[in-house]
């Protein structure tokens, strides 16, 4: 798997590797917005529509409550097509104001994740062969509002992770995949899937020069086997990686995070036998403690209790949280004690103090607001005038040496124990602190940012360090220490 093979009648592709992290000594602007620890809100229902969060664009006559239903409800609704397009694109300019990326800004958001639809992508040309495909001209504005997003969340210091939510056929049965289908049919068709490859290439190659675009996310929560989600990442990644080297590429776990994690390592492991890579790879993972059965029938206290360990941490792959809320059950409310709303702030807190330290890669909340009301639990704005995320905002530690020689002193004190004859190389331990320490202030610098792709960022400074350096069997000694020294400049 994952040397030339056919499925489907599709050649798939072997991994790529990725151009390093961090080439410089000094990280730059687009380094720091691709490799920091990414917290903030979904923009949800504003390029894929969800009628629970908008039904600004349902008719009477939408029968269902996806993005197709609202098309085909406007249509059955006596609106032409002129009309359709510029229903959408009035919606498109209200979305979001330079008021909502202040008060973004304000509240310690650095980046935002943009779920959009392959009807939006070049304006409705990857729709052929689909249900879109007769309200394509509809979307002939769309992408230039897509990266109007893009271009105004800069204006703000805020990055965006696009995220191509929806792709032809459905990567699943719900209605946020584009329609009321209830069918995911983007496996069973390779014209589907050669059409999303086909957008990501295009997206990524017109939307990469923008500094603040911190990854292309591939797919959401499919439903596949993995052999055939790995030959789709396979191919996706290739074709991304021709015009966009430097780009971090978002998978979904599809519900199954450790298998994931273990793939991507052996992908990265497997990319060269000189010097250490990655492909680029940031697996995202979806944490709801609401629906399934384990869940409902725990109290939201021990939902607050175990929220700490939400997600294990793993600091050998890159992983994101791409979805999360405060929500729980109503089963799980009635078997608990204390005030709800102190529960929610709590369970809230609880859960982005796990992932700041267990996914390293970033947060998003689903989702930012509701347009009508309020979304409570699943209202980004609405917990956060809560004070239910509390960001923290000091400088860090400028003490290096005060910060070194502990962890130094304990580290050669526990090998020397394992075996006193070896040479442990323990310097190399030293330049991985120094190195970590130095990029955890310098991200500082820009609006007080966090290093956030862990394994990207390590795995690139280890580069540099062997190329100056020579290998040997304690690189991961500098691992180590590079990762302590970031921890250290935050404590």
């Amino acid at each position: 798997m994952g040397l030339q093979s056919v499925l489907g009648g599709l050649k798939h592709k072997s991994p790529v590797a990725a151009q390093p992290a961090i080439t410089d000594n000094e990280p730059s602007e687009r380094v720091v917005y691709r490799n920091r620890f990414h917290f903030g809100p979904n923009l949800g229902a504003m390029f894929v529509q969800e009628k629970w969060i908008d039904n600004t664009l349902f008719t009477d006559k939408a029968k269902g409550d996806s993005e197709l239903a609202a098309l085909a409800g406007s249509k059955s609704s006596g609106l032409s097509t002129k009309d359709m397009k510029q229903k959408w694109e009035d919606r498109y300019k209200n979305l979001m104001t330079d008021d909502d990326w202040r008060w973004l800004r304000d509240h310690g958001v650095t980046a935002v994740r943009l779920p959009i639809g392959y009807w939006n992508v070049q304006d409705g040309q990857f729709t052929n062969g689909t249900p879109f495909e007769k309200f394509a001209h509809v979307y002939s504005g769309s992408w230039a509002a897509i990266k109007g997003i893009i271009e105004s969340a800069g204006k703000f210091d805020i990055g965006v992770l696009v995220d191509l939510h929806a792709v032809p056929g459905g990567a699943n049965r719900d209605a946020h995949s584009g329609t009321n289908s209830g069918e995911a049919e983007f496996f069973k068709h390779s014209s589907y899937r050669k059409l999303a490859v086909q957008a990501l290439e295009f997206m990524a190659k017109d939307l990469n020069h923008y500094d603040n675009l911190v990854g292309l996310q591939v797919i959401n929560e499919p439903l596949a086997g993995q052999d055939k989600l790995y030959n789709y990442y396979m191919d996706a990644l290739a074709a991304i990686r021709q015009v966009a080297p430097d780009l971090p590429v978002v998978i979904s776990d599809a519900w199954d995070l450790g298998y994931w994690r273990e793939e991507v390592k052996r992908i990265d492991s497997g990319l060269s036998s000189h010097a250490p890579e990655t492909a680029g790879l940031v697996i995202d993972t979806h944490v709801y403690r609401t629906f399934s059965e384990g869940d409902t029938s725990r109290s939201a206290n021990e939902h607050v209790d175990n929220a700490i360990q939400s997600v294990p941490g793993d600091d050998d792959v890159d992983t994101i949280v791409g979805e999360y809320s405060c929500c729980l059950s109503e089963e799980s409310w009635k078997k608990s004690n204390g005030d709800r709303g102190e529960l929610e702030k709590q369970y809230g807190s609880n859960q982005l103090n796990c992932f700041l330290f267990n996914t390293r890669s970033g947060a998003f909340f689903w989702t930012y607001k509701f347009m009508q009301g309020n979304g409570g639990s699943w209202d980004f704005k609405n917990m956060t005038d809560k004070n239910t995320f509390r960001w923290p905002q000091h400088i860090g530690n400028h003490n290096l040496d005060g910060q070194l020689r502990p962890r130094l002193d304990a580290h050669k004190k526990y090998w020397t124990g394992v075996d006193s004859s070896k040479d442990w190389e323990f310097w190399r331990f030293e330049d991985g602190f120094r190195r970590g320490f130095a990029d955890a202030e310098a991200f500082a610098k820009f609006n007080g940012s966090r290093v956030g792709r862990v394994h990207a960022m390590k795995t690139a400074r280890l580069k540099q360090h062997i190329a100056k350096k020579k290998s040997s069997e304690m690189n991961w000694a500098f691992n180590q220490g590079y990762v302590q020294g970031i921890d250290a400049f935050w404590q």
